[in-house]
């Protein structure tokens, strides 16, 4: 998925959002639209700096409601801007990269694209990866989302790796028919250990952390080195996924770990994932 894919995706999510409380969003409905629709029907027509300039003026909104540093009393963000503060800020963030392309590289990657958000990605692998794609992308605002029950019912915290699991494999039964949790590898290192998720029809395995205190970067990436070489010689393992979950901005360089590890590795591919960045 690449930065126009991932864009497409975070600006669907907010023009749903949108259309559900059009009065509070009324002094950035417009530039949502417009956004929208470069991101859908208008696709070929759409400049770098016109997304640029869109995104910006939607940041500028929600960031009015942010918390200042300088606060020395509590803050509570508004219902409406903590369930998608988490989307603008990717699109903003993906609005920066794509503005930073050259213009020959911007306009090779628009024409990979179809009309509209897509609803049902390409077959095959393809389809599972384009579905796992979205499900880790999108998790921390699944999450987010959890917390807000009416009249304060019962829900899912995520508090650790555990809950991350539960989450997670709940999700996958969205796309995935078999979801195996907990099964065993092949001994790697004279002893086997277990992994979370395998898709067995897609040959696909999902790991997750959960970045705390003890799990920051190095020992992050030592784990993923480690389980990169441990599926390496899982017979039904040919694509490795690794969602690291961290709320808490525990991981300091998430673009690294993700750029380092997330490639192929003999005939393991290998993707990584930060969530939230």
């Amino acid at each position: 998925m690449n930065k126009f894919e991932e864009l497409k995706y975070n600006v669907d999510a907010l023009h749903r959002a949108i259309a559900e409380n059009q009065k509070f969003f009324s002094p950035i409905y417009n530039f949502v639209e417009k956004l929208y629709e470069f991101m859908t029907t208008r696709l070929d027509g759409a400049k770098k700096e016109e997304i640029r300039f869109l995104a910006q003026k939607i940041e500028d909104f929600f960031s009015q409601y942010r918390p200042s540093p300088s606060l020395d009393f509590p803050y509570i963000l508004p219902t409406e801007t903590s369930l998608n503060d988490d989307t603008v800020r990717e699109i903003y963030r993906l609005s920066l990269e794509l503005d930073r392309l050259p213009p020959e590289e911007f306009e090779t990657i628009k024409p990979k694209l179809t009309s509209g958000i897509p609803k049902k990605p390409n077959q095959g692998l393809n389809e599972a990866t384009s579905h796992l794609d979205l499900l880790l992308m999108r998790f921390p605002v699944v999450v987010r989302q959890l917390k807000q029950r009416y009249s304060e019912r019962e829900t899912l915290i995520v508090k650790d790796e555990y809950d991350v699991q539960d989450l997670l494999h709940a999700l996958l039964k969205i796309y995935f028919e078999d979801v195996r949790p907990e099964e065993y590898t092949p001994s790697y290192a004279g002893s086997a250990s277990r992994i979370d998720f395998l898709l067995k029809k897609d040959e696909i395995v999902v790991e997750t952390k959960m970045a705390s205190k003890r799990l920051r970067d190095k020992l992050v990436g030592e784990q993923l080195i480690i389980d990169i070489k441990k599926y390496q010689v899982h017979p039904g393992c040919k694509t490795l996924y690794c969602l690291i979950y961290d709320p808490n901005s525990f991981i300091k360089n998430a673009p690294a770990l993700v750029n380092d590890l997330s490639s192929k590795h003999g005939d393991l591919s290998v993707k990584v994932f930060v969530v939230p960045q």
